[in-house]
């Protein structure tokens, strides 16, 4: 993506091919190594502009020939779409769990309650726990939150 978003030559060829082919402009991703998740929708990108950026490799004018996804690459990356949009996410994950957990803390303290009420957001606060636990082990929390 560096290749294409600091070469005038190769942004103006994306914008142009973009035209002819019909398709909403886009810019591409740029990788953030500092942002995990910027690989997911970097390729997500990719994916979904494939005629752009094959067409872009192929033209002799623009030197790009070494980055052309075969196709066994462009259907592995097609295998992994749904992972990749997942992946996308998880970083969104914890922040939502520590709001649930305040929200069923409170649930619980609300004498206002229904009790069923108060022993359902018990029993979803020791559930929630338990697979919250579970992020110690996930090598996939670690990278989305370093």
């Amino acid at each position: 993506t560096k290749t294409v978003q600091n070469s005038s030559l190769n942004s103006e060829a994306w914008e142009t091919m973009s035209k002819e082919l019909n398709v909403t402009l886009l810019t591409l991703v740029k990788v953030i190594d500092t942002r995990w998740n910027s690989y997911a929708h970097c390729l997500l990108r990719i994916l979904d502009r494939q005629a752009v950026v094959t067409q872009m490799c192929t033209d002799r004018h623009l030197n790009l020939r070494q980055y052309t996804f075969s196709g066994e690459e462009w259907t592995i990356l097609e295998q992994l779409e749904d992972i990749l949009e997942v992946l996308a996410l998880v970083f969104e994950v914890i922040p939502l769990i520590d709001k649930f957990t305040t929200m069923f803390g409170h649930m619980i303290d609300d004498t206002t309650l229904h009790i069923s009420i108060r022993h359902a957001a018990n029993t979803a606060l020791t559930v929630l726990n338990k697979y919250y636990s579970f992020t110690d082990d996930s090598e996939i929390y670690w990278i989305a939150m370093s």
